[in-house]
């Protein structure tokens, strides 16, 4: 009677114990589910807050050369935390776009009288950037698509209008707004990246 009490209270215990164990897992995952989650609205928050800084003014050229580059590391390593976030894509996508134009394809035009190779090397860095920040907005798509946005493809007719009208805008950019040799090796380089997709 005694034995077979002692047997029931350690078979009950050892019900208690198992529920107990249960119980402690399932609060240690509900746990990591919040920290995840909360980790996320996080990242999201600091993303978003950064995509709605891209457009700040500064006067000062200096420091807004030397912010820039910390901004786009910044904003690049938190859109790579958050690949989805179209706002901060679209903001890194220009900023890179801006970075590139503002403070080394011009400084490449300030140097080529003086220094034509180190002007190549810029312009050959400007291009690395231009096609960096194109990386990210087709990333940013892709990510999306895979949420469940649809992309629309235009078909052979649609292609050739905006040929057709990149084709003016490109005249119209080329040499006036964008140094000609810059715009073309820019060309260059996007159309062997292009290439190397398949595309």
């Amino acid at each position: 009677m005694v034995g077979s009490t002692v047997t029931g209270g350690a078979a009950q215990g050892g019900g208690a114990l198992k529920r107990a164990r249960r119980c402690v897992a399932l609060m240690l995952a509900l746990c990591l589910l919040c920290g995840c989650s909360a980790r996320q609205l996080i990242v999201q928050g600091v993303a978003n807050e950064l995509a709605s800084q891209s457009g700040a003014a500064e006067e000062d050229l200096q420091l807004a050369r030397e912010a820039s580059a910390f901004y786009l590391k910044l904003s690049e390593s938190f859109l790579r935390e958050s690949p989805g976030n179209l706002r901060l894509a679209e903001a890194v996508a220009g900023g890179f776009t801006q970075y590139a134009y503002a403070f080394v394809a011009f400084d490449a035009e300030r140097l080529d009288a003086k220094d034509a190779e180190s002007a190549h090397k810029l312009r050959e860095r400007a291009a690395r950037l231009y096609l960096r920040a194109q990386r990210h907005a087709i990333a940013a798509l892709e990510a999306m698509r895979k949420r469940g946005l649809t992309i629309n493809r235009p078909n052979a007719e649609q292609m050739r209008e905006w040929d057709a009208l990149a084709e003016k805008l490109y005249l119209r950019i080329r040499g006036t707004m964008v140094p000609a040799e810059t715009f073309d090796e820019v060309f260059a380089h996007l159309k062997a990246f292009r290439a190397g997709r398949g595309k």
